[in-house]
């Protein structure tokens, strides 16, 4: 009798997976993040039942490999979400508003990683570690934050959600691959020049505080990203946030220096802020022990699924106020995972 009621639930639990299974589409499939998440949705084991891969007409016709799996990338046409529950773009902004709009007539919800709809006041901007509810107002489109933006915030929400913030102020040291594949072949191929002697040009052996176009004020558009996207997803519209975004020579990560000011006293301790982020184990890992070279960085956090928070100490010319560091990889929490991972609430 023990294994018949064992059986029957097996058989429900096989079911409900099987109801929830879906079709999914990725839109920019040969591209970094869109490689990285079909790489993530076998290695989490989302709920698939059949999976199409689209891309350029150029790129259109390759092969990709994952999993032990082939797939054949498709060229994007007027037909390509027929069937399909879920959406994931990662290509320009200027593709996702164009494609986004047929992806939700045909009744699939979209997942964009592009900026086109992350300022919408009717798209919800989503790190499910922090906002997850705002992903239930969501209207067929659901917008992913910028890499730079879902890693500091991230990384500092357990100290926002206890004791909220009066300021930010934040120094990014961001990857080769945040600017795509064109930048990263350009990177290897400053590499090769400067170990064959020739002159390498600006990618290599060098920082550049220059990412995105400025506007009138003088800051970048990387910078206003972090600025604005931050204030969404924290429902804090007026909280004053500074940005100095820079590129730095190295493949993948992105790192920061964040000051953050808390309102209220008594001032927020190191100790109180370590004991928060060593508790909260939702996608933050604390790395703080620099006296025995245990810190965040970049090459702790390529291929893992958490950001690394460390360095914490009070920030001196405050009188509430600490100093940390933080590094993420770039492609997954900063792209695919959180992407995937809005897809799994809706799973």
């Amino acid at each position: 009798m023990r294994g018949k009621i064992l059986q029957n639930r097996l058989h429900l639990l096989v079911c409900s997976r099987r109801s929830t299974m879906k079709n999914i589409a990725i839109v920019g499939a040969t591209g970094l993040a869109g490689r990285e998440l079909l790489k993530l949705i076998h290695l989490r084991d989302f709920p698939l039942r059949h999976i199409k891969l689209f891309a350029s007409q150029q790129s259109a016709g390759r092969v990709i490999r994952d999993s032990g799996q082939s797939f054949d990338v498709q060229s994007i046409r007027g037909d390509m979400f027929d069937d399909i529950d879920i959406a994931f773009f990662a290509v320009d902004g200027e593709l996702s508003r164009r494609l986004a709009p047929l992806a939700r007539a045909s009744g699939a919800i979209v997942i964009d990683k592009s900026s086109a709809f992350r300022m919408d006041p009717h798209v919800p901007l989503v790190i499910p570690e922090i906002n997850s509810d705002a992903i239930r107002a969501h209207a067929g489109i659901i917008a992913s934050p910028n890499c730079s933006t879902t890693i500091m915030l991230t990384g500092l929400w357990p100290l926002l959600e206890r004791f909220g913030a009066s300021r930010i102020i934040v120094s990014t040291y961001q990857s080769m691959s945040g600017g795509g594949a064109g930048l990263v072949e350009g990177f290897e191929k400053s590499v090769k020049m400067y170990v064959e002697g020739r002159d390498t040009g600006p990618l290599f052996n060098n920082v550049t505080p220059h990412i995105d176009a400025f506007d009138a004020g003088g800051n970048s558009g990387e910078e206003t990203k972090m600025v604005e996207e931050s204030r969404k997803i924290l429902a804090m519209p007026d909280l004053p946030i500074s940005a100095t975004c820079v590129r730095v020579p190295i493949l993948r990560g992105h790192s920061m220096a964040i000051n953050i000011e808390f309102p209220g006293s008594p001032p927020v301790s190191p100790e109180e802020a370590r004991a928060l982020i060593r508790d909260f184990d939702n996608g933050i890992r604390l790395m703080d022990e620099p006296d025995h070279g245990v810190y965040p960085m970049p090459i702790n956090t390529n291929g893992e699924e958490f950001c690394a928070v460390g360095r914490i100490r009070k920030d001196t010319s405050s009188s509430n106020g600490l100093c940390l560091w933080i590094s993420g990889d770039n492609l997954w929490k900063g792209a695919a995972l959180n992407a995937l991972q809005i897809a799994e609430k809706l799973a």
